[in-house]
């Protein structure tokens, strides 16, 4: 079943070296259904399902709306597995099944391990079995696997009604089978390279520092109103990121450690040249035990980690159990945990154990005060919001982390101030960030507002609550905590 394979279909998935991916015996039901497989470029569609004595297949479409430079539209793919002791009636009711889905109008490819060690592949020709060879000539389907794919056994076998399919060729397998690697003389698809994200690790802090301070802001923004001033800002601060900060580079399988790529290589050199020797079913097993034990670190890791978004998501795949199989989730006194009710205690319990902070009493507010002046914003005030910023590299609409804040916080102060004070001391609605819900304007006062107003304009500091701040909008006047 395909549930045992998750760490070797996880490696394969990581490599980004196949545009499709077709797997055989994975014995799912009606309640492994995911939505999340129809759709992407190409799109594919499920068109009927077959399911019999040890047998099953599912047959796709693919839609090709990148090309037009071809005379058909799509492809339609028989995904199958039939067991070795399934009966001849199964398979006779299956080519029964798929014989009105098949076509001449567009490629159909019959794909899949159909444990047939009895034909003679190279030649067509068969003692005991006819039904199989009989149904590719009716079709004009050409048989492309011309190696054994379990020890000297054609059971893996490919078919095509069109001449499609070239470079085929054996793979690291995923079980005692060997994997299937072609092309198809299709177009590709529009790459949809990564993103490369940038390296602040690396980054030229002393540089970015020096062109901050030697920039003239007071000239630059003396003509800009607050959100202009803001979107220089940025802009600028963008620009400058851009040119000193390195872009990482992604790299295939970038997530998982060296022993097992160096593991993979070897493999895939072993099944090139001698894909069904000892010494290439001996590497694969160690691929396949390194490759586990280091999911299950992984898993030990975040279980141990106490992070309750790793930890959910570790688990999200298994809250919906399918029917014809156990949940999966197992409490700490090895109780097995079926119904949805003893999975919420269950996470409620963990929850509450590993994150339960002590409570405080909260403490009294005194009454607000409507009438005040608001003051300006000094440097003084923005180096103490700016100290108590974690460096962090967060995701932020303007693209500029904290970490730029504490690197940078002395060279900032004079355009933050800038935009601080412009935006106080004009009409115009500006969207100011606070720093743990509190906007230090002067060391004697700090401002809160009780209601947080969303706008399209994005954040001067960082990306968590926000404060609209206009002349009179500010709710409440507390005094000053300490600043450290």
């Amino acid at each position: 079943s395909i549930r045992c394979k998750m760490p070797q279909l996880s490696f394969v998935l990581a490599s980004f070296a196949y545009r499709l991916i077709v797997l055989t015996e994975t014995w799912l039901t009606d309640s492994d259904t995911d939505a999340y497989l129809i759709g992407g470029s190409p799109d594919p569609v499920i068109i009927s399902t077959f399911s019999s004595s040890l047998l099953e297949a599912c047959v796709i479409d693919i839609h090709f709306n990148f090309s037009t430079s071809l005379p058909y539209r799509k492809l339609r793919i028989f995904a199958v597995y039939r067991s070795p002791s399934s009966p001849p009636s199964a398979f006779t009711s299956f080519l029964d099944f798929i014989t009105p889905l098949m076509t001449s109008q567009f490629p159909c490819i019959l794909i899949g391990d159909f444990n047939y060690p009895q034909v003679d592949w190279i030649s067509m020709t068969s003692s005991t079995i006819s039904d199989l060879i009989d149904f590719a000539c009716d079709h004009y389907l050409k048989q492309f696997v011309c190696f054994p794919t379990r020890l000297q056994n054609f059971l893996d076998l490919v078919f095509c009604n069109f001449d499609i399919i070239s470079n085929i060729s054996p793979s690291v397998p995923l079980s005692d089978h060997l994997s299937l690697v072609f092309d198809l003389r299709i177009p590709s698809p529009p790459l949809h390279s990564p993103t490369p994200s940038r390296l602040y690790k690396y980054a030229d802090w002393l540089s970015i520092n020096s062109v901050i301070l030697s920039h003239d802001w007071t000239v630059a923004m003396s003509a800009l109103d607050a959100n202009c001033a803001y979107e220089y800002y940025v802009q600028f601060i963008n620009d400058l990121l851009d040119y000193y900060v390195p872009l990482s580079k992604p790299s295939l399988l970038s997530r998982y450690p060296r022993n097992l790529k160096i593991l993979y290589g070897k493999c895939k050199n072993l099944v090139r040249n001698a894909p069904n020797s000892l010494a290439c079913l001996r590497m694969t097993d160690r691929f396949n035990a390194a490759l586990n034990n280091y999911h299950c670190f992984m898993e030990c890791r975040i279980v141990a980690s106490s992070n309750p978004k790793a930890f959910y998501n570790l688990c999200s795949d298994r809250l919906k159990a399918p029917k014809a199989t156990p949940s999966g989730l197992v409490d700490s006194s090895g109780n097995v945990l079926i119904t949805n009710d003893e999975k919420c205690i269950a996470f409620s319990s963990f929850f509450s154990s590993a994150f339960s902070v002590p409570q405080h009493s909260p403490l009294p507010l005194p009454s607000p005060k409507f009438t005040f002046d608001i003051p300006t914003v000094s440097h003084l005030d923005i180096l103490c919001a700016l100290r108590s910023v974690l460096p962090k590299i967060n995701v932020s609409p303007d693209r500029i982390p904290s970490i730029v804040l504490t690197k940078c916080k002395y060279s900032l102060l004079t355009p933050l101030s800038i935009i601080f004070n412009k935006s106080l001391l004009t009409s115009q609605l500006y969207r100011v960030q606070l720093l743990h819900g509190t906007l230090y304007l002067n060391p004697q006062y700090s401002y809160t507002l009780n209601h947080f107003v969303t706008l399209s304009a994005p954040n001067p500091l960082l990306s968590s609550p926000s404060l609209l701040l206009k002349h009179g909008l500010i709710y409440d006047l507390y005094p000053s905590l300490a600043h450290s």
